[in-house]
């Protein structure tokens, strides 16, 4: 099953000690590929707090480390990519802090093609209260971890066996309501209907128990079938089935279909088309790991400004997503709007429905300066609070500079606005930064 959460040792270390583990791991078999990044960056504000009316300027200083490691064999397949800062706010407005960001993925094959072993870790920065800014003082380090064999059967020239067994665990540092323990099992069937295109049946069952006795043990049981094809300028796949939830808390349990679709398709040589449908239960631990688990893009940047708190509830989750990007020569650009909405099975936390994009464009102005430009749009509606919609815009422009093959420097300018209901919640913000790293 896909599922992953954090070891039962130190909590706030265990991405880096899971990347230690997987390049200790990876070494002694072939050569493992490891890039790395060293930087400082300086970050002006006049509202670091994101206030509404107390409006603070701050300085904050910030030398970060950023790596990704790479191997591809017959015998271990590593993927691993992360990000360690250190902040010091120069006007003391928030005590200085670490922060720490992580993917991982390992898959060892015991026996080639009969056992793997698989283990995952995602480590990130996640909110301790979504309904307000996401603030330095609103911050808290969240891990996912998993682990377990996989099992694989040939039963034919064109069908396949395929048995999974799953340990995860799941930690929040300040919502202790989050931690717990996670089992699972999955079984599917696979057959090729020729070498692009594969059918199959999975069934999947997870048992998961939190460590707080507020919070609800649940099993969660999936049937669906499976379908992805692979050609030269499209790829797409698609499961369709059912999932029930049985909860430990003498409530009704809960059924809904699942639906989950995919498609990539290569216009022409220079652009592409994406897009995704989802209609399934979902929780925080599984959107952490959906949300890190395209672990070839920028993993980093996809674990900020989460919108879920990293509770125990579990939700209905609706999702379509689009994307359009553009690679020319000189000009590069990115389109991606979506659509969320977000139900959730109890009624402690409010339901919302989100709908917003990104827009982003960069051009190179010379061989080695590129001007770059963002755009993003958010809307969050509230269905059970006197606060009812939040709307967050924000506009970037940065000027990089490759100096050398290994030394680079950026300065911008951030803009970024709320305009809520609740006029303690709005906020506007000013930034001015500047990034100079070295980069193998």
């Amino acid at each position: 099953m896909r599922r992953v959460l954090t070891q039962p040792c130190d909590q706030k270390t265990s991405g880096v000690l899971t990347s230690a583990l997987l390049l200790a791991i990876a070494s002694p078999v072939g050569a493992v590929d490891v890039d790395y990044q060293i930087g400082l960056s300086a970050l002006s504000s006049n509202n670091i707090a994101l206030s509404d009316t107390d409006t603070v300027d701050e300085t904050v200083l910030s030398p970060k480390l950023r790596f990704d490691i790479s191997q591809a064999g017959s015998a271990l397949n590593v993927k691993a990519r992360g990000e360690y800062q250190y902040l010091d706010y120069l006007d003391d407005t928030f005590s200085n802090e670490s922060r720490t960001e992580f993917a991982g993925q390992l898959e060892w094959a015991l026996a080639p093609q009969r056992v793997h072993f698989v283990i995952e870790d995602y480590l990130s920065s996640q909110p301790t209260d979504v309904l307000t800014a996401f603030t330095p003082g609103n911050q808290q380090q969240v891990n996912v971890f998993t682990a377990g064999p996989r099992f694989f059967a040939r039963l034919g020239d064109a069908t396949r066996a395929q048995a999974e067994l799953r340990y995860s665990n799941t930690w929040a540092e300040e919502t202790k309501e989050f931690n717990g323990d996670r089992y699972g099992v999955a079984a599917r069937l696979l057959r090729d209907i020729d070498p692009s295109r594969h059918v199959g049946i999975n069934a999947e069952v997870s048992q998961v128990n939190f460590d707080r006795a507020q919070s609800v043990d649940h099993d969660r049981f999936d049937a669906f079938a499976s379908y992805d094809e692979e050609r030269d300028r499209i790829t797409m796949a698609v499961d369709l089935g059912y999932s029930r939830l049985n909860r430990d808390d003498g409530r009704s349990n809960d059924s809904a279909p699942l639906v989950r679709a995919s498609l990539e398709w290569d216009i022409g040589s220079r652009s592409t088309l994406r897009t995704n449908i989802d209609y399934e239960f979902a929780d925080a631990a599984g959107d952490v790991v959906s949300r890190a688990s395209l672990i070839d893009g920028p993993i980093v940047a996809t674990l900020t400004n989460a919108e879920l708190l990293a509770n125990s509830e579990v939700f209905r989750q609706t999702r379509v997503a689009a994307g359009y990007g553009y690679a020319g020569e000189r000009w590069n650009v990115q389109v991606n709007p979506y659509y969320q909405r977000i139900n959730y099975q109890d009624t402690v936390t409010p339901d919302q429905t989100s709908r917003g994009g990104v827009v982003s464009t960069d051009v190179r102005l010379r061989p080695r300066l590129t001007l770059a430009a963002q755009v993003v749009y958010e809307r969050r509606r509230f269905a059970t609070l006197d606060r009812r919609v939040d709307r967050d815009y924000s506009v970037q422009l940065a000027l990089s500079q490759e100096i050398t093959r290994h030394w680079s420097a950026r300065v911008g300018v951030q803009r970024r606005e709320r305009n809520s209901d609740d006029r303690v919640q709005s906020y506007n913000e000013n930034q001015i930064f500047v990034d100079v790293s070295w980069r193998k």
